[in-house]
């Protein structure tokens, strides 16, 4: 007997396995550091907290905004769970005082891996498909215990995928922008 290794590649139509484009996540470097200050206060214990921002017209996403975990938050070396009520005020204000929506959610884990656990795929997965939500492809940062950053966008009823995250500087826009004029 002897085995033989086969390869059946996904159909090109195969809803699952293909997206219609792959999104890129611009994120200011303020929240960034925020959240890197975050990791940076226990790296050994994970910490997170939810992303707001906008998206844009050609789909990209925008974050402009980072919460922390909240008061209540479970954090252990293995587990992060956010404290839902702080999120949810976070998330109304934002959107109240700027229009920003949820995007996603971030968090640590205490080694220098960024790859989703099987938790956060199957977290973003019911994110995705939730109506409560309101997104149908939520994004996640993971950031290491050295607060390096990864990202991943999490379509409903897809293979997630990662995401080219951009980190940009509203300083250096403004600047920019005057320099043009």
């Amino acid at each position: 007997w002897k085995l033989h290794g086969q390869h059946l590649p996904p159909h090109e139509r195969c809803v699952y396995c293909h997206h219609d484009k792959h999104l890129k996540t611009l994120l200011e470097a303020t929240e960034l550091e925020k959240m890197q200050e975050l990791v940076k206060d226990n790296p050994q214990i994970e910490t997170g907290g939810v992303l707001a921002g906008h998206v844009m017209e050609d789909g990209n996403l925008d974050i402009r905004y980072a919460s922390g975990p909240g008061p209540n938050a479970v954090r252990t070396p293995t587990r992060f769970e956010k404290d839902v009520e702080f999120c949810q005020a976070f998330l109304n204000e934002k959107l109240k005082d700027t229009g920003a929506v949820y995007l996603g959610e971030w968090h640590n884990h205490p080694s220098l891996d960024t790859r989703p656990s099987g938790t956060d795929l199957k977290s973003l997965n019911a994110i995705a498909v939730e109506d409560g939500y309101l997104t149908e492809h939520p994004v996640m940062i993971i950031l290491s215990s050295s607060g390096d950053p990864s990202c991943t966008i999490h379509p409903a009823n897809k293979v997630f995928y990662n995401s080219e995250l951009e980190i940009k500087s509203t300083i250096e826009e403004k600047s920019l922008i005057k320099s043009n004029t």
